[in-house]
């Protein structure tokens, strides 16, 4: 029966081999004595996974029987990371007063202390030259805060791993205490540290013996003597150390004196069950009489220890060094005689190993695993011959990949996979665990994400540890704010900060406002900047107004009261403000506003307390009606603030200015920081970073990444770290953390240990080496495994998988994964295709793009369906620029948009090709057209490029005068040629003619309707039609330009429409290249009626299947077989150049021409092409040339 007065003090170790028999003897523990009510069952953790995971187990209903299951609920308990806790243990041991509730040689505190200490203290000793030397140099308060960080860190580490060291140095004794205990002095570079920390002791004054170490040092000795603690119900009566793969042994010592007021019970994970420090490097420095473990029959007779390292288990030998410290520093506290008969756990085992998988029949997995709980000798191993069965044994693979999208890909189709084969695998018994979760965290989201629930395809998944701080975008708008002295405003910065749905809510600016905000500043060309001000902050010249917000919400609000109107005060207005959405642009400019005035509260250093006051009122100023996630994010920055102004004064910083980047950087920092509480387990696929302890018990343990340099981690220490030259057993490794992380996560895998790295390169397929830990693995496996029937084959290349570079290979879909040979054969059933090891993949998209296409087989035509308002001439010219585009956006009503990334952050440097065209039509609708005289036309043209100017079109300095030359040069010559033309047609035709025409054949019927404009007549009552070109008619430069037919096709077709409205006329095209001018002589109405009808004919088919015809391309096999000097008639070049040019227009296409011909090729199939362009733009080319094609075919012969 449950008795909580059975909850006797003392110091009881359990260790075990399988973490799922360490829980259940916790759960046996608190079933068989409970705590008292309203008293809190204590656990000691290293991370979150493992407080989640034991959460759940203690929660689970217990069995019928009673023994397996947990308490049916987890409620009232407390999971603490160990530091935290003792801490508090040092408050209840010790009395009142003596120990503060933070200590002013914590580390954050520490930070601000010597912050201010240091650049007092270089100047008066010899011995901080070394400091001195550092902080010579620019931003001396950066290096400063920089220094100040390393060193706290540093003196932080210190004070639980070396308090010897700090008690001399207290002492006077500039000295280091060796792991011997044998007294060195210290060289002259580093006497500085002894001589900081007594500075530090006496700037703290009152408070000097608040260090950690001074604290356990008392601790130590009054709990040891004192019979009560001070503070009795502070502590709990139990004390469960889980999971926790490494201690320091200040933190073992603490435990101990606290084991004798409490039940102190450490769950020890323990790989092996015999005693097996030896088998390890610096085994001289352990200093424990007791050996908890048995003696190993066979390596325990070998007399000379440093000989073991040949016939011991060499994974553990190489991965174990930090778990073997921790365990075997434990014996010097652990007496498990005095507890092994009274201590109540299951079976009474304080010492619980078993076997790993079937005995009898292990894989490869499970031989691994035993080999180390059993520290089988090498020979042992050698003897038993062992193979490895490929077609039965997927307990480790090796997946060999280009990039770590390439391995996240692999990783989605293997799961696929394996819940397919295997219906009891669910997504929470995978783990996927990499060394750093931001750099996989993008390619997750990108693989996993895109299949939402419910699809077959679908996995659900969650990131774990990712940093929230360039995370979640809350916390990147204050980033931002905070950064504004920094900050260029480039538009997609500021414009961001509205996609944050607290600072939309605080300038009552919505969702759906935000496209139209983005129109109008794009529309008033701003680009970065407040004003011309703000861009002399940074270091440029004075008075570079244009392109600033300020210039540009002037633009918006003058338009918005005059409209497009004449400028005001320098301002050129931008008209599209107006109506029901006006006060749009007042909230944006209030918004801007307040951006300003944060930018000027930033630029000055202020003291901690002002900081704090500019910080909260930012966040009351920004953001309004946050709630859910965000709303957590916003009041954890309070709490950091909070938090960050009592160590800044409480170092005494309460008048000392700090810059603004010291202080950002701090307090988002913070932000950062892991605690308990982040989501783990959540019954989804894992995805985390390798963390201690974070190798709790799954049936698939996966590890991506594993390279060469990105695993183990590296962190060197800092080149005056004197714990680096003095190692002691328990002192912290990244190196070792990592190698013994990797050997849990071996321990940890239940069914399958699945291992991934890139070990191709992405850019030219050379090979690359995969960690350190992974060869010595491949290593172990080769020299002790055969492949069974391949007895010379390598085990570790049987079983890795080296994929290809792209997820669409055709290696992905072997016709050894089907039932038959054919292409359409059905596949294997997946047992039959994971037994042959061989490549596959759930992405049936890709396998079309493998098929077999049938060249015979015809596109099937829908039916014509007849337009229900007329079409016009521009859509016809449409269709004869883009006939294969007609199909899709007419019919199909699918329109490809190109992505096109503007820069809208930088003013113009140059104009790309549509704002080109757009400046220069205005100039020649200003100035050519209305223009009376050359000097007329110089003014118009420059009071249009001054308002271009003001508007922000032209850039500024260099770029504008470069771009007014360039826009402006042709212009006269086109004003001259325009102004000839106007004499030889000197009267305007009033009003557009109209044009109307129905066409009808065994398609169907088609109406065009428009107006004709730009009509003049000579005095002899002639009709012209007069234009300027809107887009250049030449391509190419010098002797080898050429007609750019397509920007013809429109005049053309309003020509053609002229000829049959019962006033025919010739039409003249005046270019912007110099001298160029065309003309389309009139026409017989029967012979433009036939071109017209023809083209009409082709847009009805067009509508109902893709026409295989190009414009380009047919223009390009025009040109050259009835235009070219030397290749007229020469069909095999016309062919030629018609492929090269529809090749061109397929690299630039947004997937249209990809969508129906992907390749010149398939374009020319059906044998329609040259028949479709003779009928669609010969007549265009014999117009422009004067000429007939046939003649010149004609004048060969």
């Amino acid at each position: 029966m449950a008795d909580s007065t059975a909850i006797e003090p003392g110091f009881h170790a359990i260790h075990a081999n399988h973490l799922e028999d360490l829980r259940r003897a916790v759960v046996y523990i608190c079933r068989q004595n409970p705590m008292p009510p309203l008293q809190s069952e204590t656990f000691l953790v290293q991370s979150n996974g493992i407080a989640q995971w034991l959460k759940l187990a203690l929660a689970e209903k217990r069995t019928e029987d009673g023994v397996e299951g947990g308490l049916g609920i987890a409620a009232g308990m407390d999971f603490l990371f160990p530091a935290r806790f003792i801490w508090q243990a040092y408050r209840a041991v010790l009395p009142d007063g003596e120990v503060p509730e933070q200590s002013p040689f914590d580390k954050r505190r520490l930070v601000w202390r010597l912050y201010r200490l240091l650049p007092e203290l270089v100047g008066q000793d010899e011995a901080f030259t070394p400091l001195a030397r550092f902080l010579d140099g620019r931003d001396t308060d950066l290096r400063n805060f920089q220094l100040a960080e390393k060193v706290a860190d540093l003196f932080d580490q210190y004070q639980v791993f070396r308090a010897d060291w700090l008690a001399a140095w207290e002492q006077g004794k500039d000295v280091v205490i060796t792991a011997r205990g044998e007294e060195k002095a210290l060289d002259t570079e580093a006497c500085w540290q002894p001589l900081l920390w007594r500075k530090l002791v006496e700037d703290v004054g009152s408070e000097a013996h608040t260090s950690r170490s001074q604290i356990h040092t008392r601790f130590m000795a009054q709990g040891q003597r004192i019979s009560e603690p001070a503070n009795a119900s502070r502590l709990p009566k139990r004390i469960v150390v889980f999971g926790v793969s490494s201690l320091p042994r200040q933190a073992l010592e603490a435990l101990y004196v606290l084991s004798r007021f409490s039940q102190v019970v450490l769950c020890v994970h323990n790989p092996c069950q015999f005693y097996w420090a030896d088998i390890i490097s610096d085994r001289e420095l352990l200093k424990a009489e007791r050996k908890r473990g048995a003696a190993h029959p066979v390596l325990s007779q070998i007399d000379d220890p440093d000989q073991l390292h040949q016939h011991a288990n060499p994974l553990l030998a190489a991965w174990g060094k930090q778990g073997r410290d921790y365990i075997r520093l434990l014996d010097e506290f652990d007496n498990p005689d005095d507890y092994r008969a009274s201590f109540q756990t299951p079976g009474q085992k304080i010492d619980i190993f078993t076997d790993h998988g079937d005995v009898d029949n292990p894989c490869l997995l499970h031989q691994l695993q035993n080999d180390i709980h059993n520290l089988t000798p090498l020979q042992e191993i050698r003897q038993q011959q062992r193979t490895v069965d490929l077609t039965r044994d997927h307990s480790v693979v090796f997946h060999d990949a280009h990039g770590p999208q390439r391995e996240v890909e692999i990783l989605h189709d293997q799961l696929l996979a394996a819940f397919n084969a295997d219906p009891t695998l669910r997504p929470r018994d995978v783990i996927v665990m990499v060394p750093d979760i931001n750099v996989y965290a993008p390619h997750i989201q990108a693989v996993f994400g895109r299949y939402s629930p419910g699809r077959k395809r679908h996995i659900p998944f969650t990131i774990s540890d990712q940093g929230q701080r360039h995370h979640e975008p809350v916390l990147i708008a204050l980033e931002t704010l905070m950064s504004l002295p920094r900050s260029r405003f480039g538009v997609s910065e500021i414009i961001s900060l509205l996609e944050v749905a607290g600072i939309r809510d605080r300038f009552d600016i919505s969702e759906d406002d935000i496209p139209l905000a983005r129109r109008w500043v794009e529309g008033a060309n701003i680009r970065w900047g407040l004003h011309g001000k703000h861009r002399e902050s940074l270091d440029l010249p004075a008075e570079l107004e244009r392109n600033t917000w300020q210039a540009g919400l002037r633009a918006m609000l003058l338009g918005y009261g005059m409209g497009d109107d004449q400028p005001w005060g320098g301002v050129e207005p931008y008209g599209e403000i107006g109506g029901l959405q006006a006060s749009l642009a007042g909230r944006l400019g209030e918004f801007v506003h307040q951006l300003e005035a944060l930018w000027q509260a930033l630029q000055a250093t202020r003291t901690p307390g002002e900081w704090e006051a500019l910080f909260s009122a930012m966040l009351e100023q920004f953001f309004h009606k946050v709630e859910g996630q965000d709303l957590l994010l916003l009041n954890r920055f309070r709490r950091q603030l909070e938090q960050w102004l009592d160590d800044a004064l409480a170092a005494g910083l309460e008048q000392q200015p700090l810059p603004l980047n010291i202080v950002k950087d701090v307090l988002l920092q913070g932000l950062d920081e892991g605690g308990l509480n982040q989501r783990f387990l959540a019954g989804k696929v894992n995805f985390a970073t390798l963390m201690p302890m974070r190798a709790i018990p799954f049936r698939k343990v996966c590890l991506l990444g594993m390279n060469d340099g990105d695993y183990p981690r590296s962190r060197p220490p800092v080149d005056f770290d004197l714990m680096a030259q003095d190692y002691r057993p328990g002192d912290r490794s990244r190196r070792e953390d990592d190698r013994y992380l990797f050997l849990e996560a071996l321990l940890s895998a239940r069914e399958q240990l699945y291992i991934s790295w890139v070990g191709r390169s992405i850019r030219d397929d050379s090979e690359r080496p995969p960690s350190v830990l992974i060869s010595q693995l491949q290593d172990h496996l080769n020299s002790l495994w055969k492949v069974a029937g391949q007895p010379d084959g390598s085990v570790t290349k049987a079983l890795t998988t080296q994929h290809p570079l792209q997820p669409f290979s055709r290696d992905y879909f072997p016709r050894t994964n089907g039932v038959g040979d054919g292409e359409e054969t059905q596949p294997k059933p997946l047992a039959d295709v994971l037994q042959a090891r061989g490549l596959f993949t759930y992405e049936r998209e890709w396998r079309s793009a493998h098929a077999v296409d049938n060249p015979e087989q015809s596109r099937e035509a829908l039916p014509y369906q007849t337009p229900e308002e007329p079409i016009s001439l521009t859509e016809l010219a449409n269709f004869l620029k883009k006939p294969i585009d007609t199909f899709y956006q007419r019919r199909l009503q699918v329109r490809f948009e190109a992505v096109e990334e503007d820069d809208t952050d930088n003013e113009n440097f140059d104009l790309n090709g549509l704002d080109r065209w757009r400046l220069d039509n205005e100039l020649i609708h200003e100035g050519v057209v209305k223009a009376a005289s050359e000097e007329e036309l110089h003014e118009r043209l420059e009071a249009t490029l001054d308002r271009m100017a003001r508007r922000g079109d032209l850039g500024m300095g260099v770029t504008e005068h470069r771009l007014r030359t360039e826009l402006a040069g042709r212009l006269p010559d086109l004003f001259q040629r325009y102004r000839g033309a106007l004499a030889e047609w000197p009267e305007a035709v009033a009003e557009p003619l109209p044009f109307e025409f129905r066409y009808s054949d065994s398609t169907g019927a088609v109406e065009v309707a428009d107006l004709i404009d730009n009509l003049r007549c000579n005095p002899a009552g002639q009709l012209c039609r007069l234009v300027i070109a809107s887009s250049g008619l030449l391509t190419g430069s010098g002797y080898s330009k050429k007609v750019r037919y397509a920007n013809l096709l429109r005049d053309w077709l309003v020509h053609l429409a002229g000829q049959l409205s019962g006033q025919p006329f010739e039409t003249v095209i005046l270019g912007k290249e110099e001298g160029r001018k065309f003309r389309f002589p009139v026409m017989a109405p029967e012979q433009a009626q036939k071109h017209f009808e023809a083209i009409l004919g082709r847009w009805m088919e067009a509508t109902t299947r893709t026409l295989p015809i190009h414009c380009e391309a047919g223009f390009a096999w025009i040109t050259s077989f009835y235009g070219g000097k030397k290749s007229v008639g020469d069909h095999e070049r016309a062919i030629s150049e018609a492929e090269q040019a529809y090749s061109t227009a397929l690299d630039r296409d947004t997937g249209y021409l990809l969508g129906a011909f992907e390749s010149p090729e398939a374009l020319m199939a059906s044998g329609e092409f040259e028949a479709l362009l003779h009928q669609l733009y010969v007549p265009l080319w014999e117009a422009e040339q004067g000429k007939s094609a046939a003649e010149q075919i004609g004048s060969m012969e």
